[in-house]
């Protein structure tokens, strides 16, 4: 008997890149508000300048490597990169100012 060798993945996907990076900053909207809750509005200034700077600098990245800068920016990874590093610090740094001050 002879059995079909298949490598993994065994279905095709039924989502893309951009279209799961757009669920992951979904999931991140929650953590954002909570930190606006905490930290006030700046946060979100912070947020959109530091999007800003990520997708300008991922563009003349690719700019420099004379590559079309639409491929890398459609998958949306700058601006998730800098919505989880912008929650992650802030938690970081208001635990270690809490236990800071509880000292």
């Amino acid at each position: 008997m002879r059995f079909e060798r298949r490598d993994a993945p065994y279905w095709s996907p039924r989502t893309n890149v951009a279209s799961m990076m757009l669920q992951v900053l979904a999931a991140l909207v929650p953590a954002a508000l909570a930190h606006v809750w905490y930290f006030g509005p700046g946060f979100i200034f912070n947020l959109l300048v530091a999007g800003i700077f990520a997708v300008a600098g991922e563009a003349f990245v690719m700019w420099l490597r004379n590559r079309p800068a639409e491929s890398a920016l459609t998958d949306y990874s700058a601006p998730v990169a800098v919505t989880h590093q912008g929650v992650s610090d802030g938690t970081a740094n208001a635990s270690s100012a809490a236990v800071t001050s509880a000292l």
